[in-house]
C-alpha cells in the first residue's frame, strides 16, 4: 500500500513537513520554552536526515511517513516512546498522543489500539532497562 502513496503523492519540502509536524504537537509544549526548542531541534534532525518525510496526496490530504530504510520497526517504537516520555508524558495521555500521531502518519493499516499496545510495551521495556 505504501507504494501507492509514493506513486500518487508529491513529496513535501523538508520545511513544509517540519511545519506540519511541529504545529500539530507544540500546543502540548507551550508552557516550557526549553522543551519546545528541544523538540523542534530533534524533529528537524529527523526530517533533515530523511527519517521522516511528508507527501501531499491532494489539496486536502498530507501524510507523514517514516523511512523504513533508515529506521527499523523496533527503533521506531523506541523513538516514539522516547519522544512521548521526553516531551509529552506530563501533558497528555499516551493514547491521545498515539491518536494524534495516527492522524498525521501513515501507519500501514494498524489501528491506534495496536500501536498504543506496541508503544506501551516498548515504553515499559525502556523504563525497566534504564532503572
Amino acid at each position: 500500500m505504501e507504494n501507492n502513496y509514493l506513486s500518487e503523492g508529491e513529496e513535501l519540502s523538508k520545511e513544509t513537513c517540519f511545519k506540519h509536524l511541529y504545529i500539530t504537537f507544540t500546543p502540548s509544549l507551550t508552557e516550557n520554552e526549553g522543551r519546545r526548542e528541544s523538540f523542534k531541534s530533534k524533529m528537524f534532525q529527523l526530517i533533515d536526515n530523511g527519517v521522516i518525510y511528508g507527501l501531499r496526496l491532494d489539496d486536502y490530504k498530507i501524510i507523514l511517513m517514516f523511512n523504513h530504510n533508515k529506521i527499523s520497526k523496533n527503533e521506531l517504537y523506541d523513538l516514539i516512546s522516547d519522544v512521548y516520555i521526553m516531551y509529552f508524558s506530563k501533558n497528555i495521555s499516551l493514547s491521545a498522543f498515539i491518536k494524534t500521531g495516527c492522524s498525521l502518519f501513515y501507519h500501514h493499516h494498524k489501528s491506534s489500539t495496536s500501536l498504543y499496545d506496541s508503544i506501551r510495551k516498548y515504553k515499559s521495556k525502556r523504563v525497566v532497562h534504564s532503572v
